[in-house]
């Protein structure tokens, strides 16, 4: 009997290992086996004792020394790293393919919000951009695997940003969108290529008269520049 739930405990851990074979390897755009984020990863995790504590030195790194910018989903996790700035999106597939680099499973969490919700890009956007925004907007995070259990790792806006952002202790879940903004979760996802192609189509749809998100990406970003600027001097 004992030989029998031994059998049936080590058949199990095999089924565990091969599934989350899927959450460890390299894409397209999540290149964890790229040099510059090998390298990068060592570099900051070089001093974590368990796997936990390297997937907290890996958010808040993503957190806060890639801020937040409206750029092209379509960039890979080593362009962002070598730029040093990124989307939701985007940091959310650098620190997916950080984690992975080190052997930790990480998995995307796709939420739709409320787009054009002013409370939700209180300091994001300038007011007048809000209107502009999809009424249903996509919002990209990482699920870190740790000791069994998947947990939401929000790492989108840097402190110098949203200087009261919630930080992430690698126990509990940490999401920078309200509960009551979320509208429905889209769930998981390993591989996040058709959803750059998503968004991308989604950025190319006119926003006001004939010109596209990209078109505003530039005013974006030196918008959260000055609110940083700001958040400095008070």
């Amino acid at each position: 009997m004992i030989v029998g739930l031994v059998g049936d405990v080590e058949e199990h851990q095999k089924r565990e290992s091969r599934r989350l074979e899927d959450f460890l390897r390299p894409s397209e755009l999540c290149d964890s086996d790229n040099p510059l984020v090998k390298t990068g990863t060592e570099s900051i995790t070089r001093h974590a004792e368990t796997s936990r504590d390297a997937a907290i030195k890996i958010f808040f790194f993503v957190r806060d020394k890639i801020p937040l910018a409206f750029v092209n989903p379509r960039q890979t996790a080593s362009e962002t790293l070598r730029i040093g700035r990124g989307s939701c999106f985007t940091k959310a597939t650098l620190q997916m393919a950080m984690l992975r680099a080190v052997g930790i499973p990480a998995r995307f969490r796709v939420l739709e919000f409320k787009g054009n919700d002013p409370a939700e890009w209180e300091g994001i956007l300038p007011r007048i951009a809000v209107p502009m925004m999809p009424e249903q907007f996509p919002h990209y995070l990482v699920e870190v695997y740790l000791d069994g259990t998947w947990i939401m790792a929000d790492a989108t806006f840097d402190k110098a940003l949203i200087v009261d952002i919630e930080d992430w202790n690698g126990r509990e879940d940490v999401c920078s969108i309200e509960d009551e903004a979320i509208l429905c979760d889209m769930g998981t996802r390993t591989s996040i290529r058709e959803e750059a192609r998503k968004l991308d189509e989604l950025y190319r749809v006119p926003a006001f008269l004939s010109l596209n998100a990209y078109r505003f990406f530039w005013v974006l970003n030196l918008y959260l520049k000055v609110q940083r600027f700001k958040n400095r001097l008070f």
